[in-house]
Formats: C-alpha cells, sequence, structure tokens
C-alpha cells in the first residue's frame, strides 16, 4: 500500500492558520486534500497533526473531505 501524508498544523508563528486561509471561497488545505485524492499513485491520503485542540479544524476538515488522519505530539 503507498500513501501521501499531508503535514499540517495551525500553529504556525510567521502566518497563523495559514492552511485555513481561503483561495476563491476554500480553505488551502482543502484544495490539497483534493489534489492529493486525485493521485493515482498512492492508495491512502492521511493529514498529519498535532494533538493540539487548535489542530481539531483539520481534522474536521479531512473527515469531511473524506480523508484519514492521524494526530501525534507536536
Amino acid at each position: 500500500m503507498k500513501a501521501i501524508f499531508i503535514t499540517v498544523r495551525t500553529g504556525s508563528k510567521r502566518l497563523p492558520n495559514k492552511a485555513l486561509l481561503k483561495i476563491n471561497g476554500k480553505e488551502t488545505i482543502v484544495h490539497l486534500m483534493e489534489r492529493m485524492k486525485k493521485s493515482h499513485r498512492a492508495d491512502i491520503v492521511v493529514l498529519c497533526t498535532s494533538t493540539n485542540k487548535n489542530d481539531n479544524i483539520l481534522c474536521d476538515l479531512a473527515e469531511e473531505n473524506g480523508i484519514h488522519y492521524f494526530r501525534g505530539s507536536e
């Protein structure tokens, strides 16, 4: 099984919540998820983020878009 891992968190110092900024009304991370789901080189796409409660929104977006997620320490 081949997988694509998307590593993302909301705790950026230079541009906080950059993955949640919208382009054409859709979060940038959602644009990325949609592109990765179209890949023919992987069987599964997994969003990897931290256990920080601020990253809950990322897991919610992953679920809404049919993407698996993993939460680990920062």
